[in-house]
């Protein structure tokens, strides 16, 4: 509660936000079921992840570096979940996948209001399999 009040009179940034929610966040299993990847001609490409956790979908926009490959349709990732925010824990995620620890981070992130539809839009499977290595 005394967060909430904290986040109204001072807004937490993004990165704020990523620590506290891979701080106090529940660790769950989510399984992704859809990609999004919006192309921007001057800066990197958004990607966005619909993920089913719970008997609920949630619209995330993250940067899932290296091997993004790995987080494809059906993919079971760990996520974090802390009141009505999520987010994929990819150095845990890879870590259950076996990958050295090192350089696994979470990049940028952003709950969406919707989640992408199911499926893949704006990037094809043999591209995600490029990404994978």
């Amino acid at each position: 509660m005394l967060n909430d009040l904290l986040e109204m009179l001072i807004p937490a940034g993004p990165k704020r936000r990523v620590r506290r929610l891979l701080a106090e966040g529940e660790v769950l299993t989510g399984r992704i079921d859809a990609i999004r990847v919006i192309s921007r001609s001057e800066s990197p490409d958004h990607w966005e992840y619909g993920v089913e956790c719970g008997g609920h979908r949630y619209g995330i926009r993250q940067w899932l570096e290296p091997m993004r490959g790995l987080a494809s349709p059906g993919a079971e990732v760990v996520v974090r979940r802390l009141e009505h925010r999520l987010i994929i824990d990819w150095p845990a995620t890879l870590e259950r996948l076996g990958a050295e620890p090192g350089s696994h981070s979470v990049g940028g992130w952003k709950m969406l209001g919707e989640a992408p539809p199911p499926g893949l839009s704006g990037v094809t499977e043999a591209q995600l399999m490029r990404r994978a290595q």
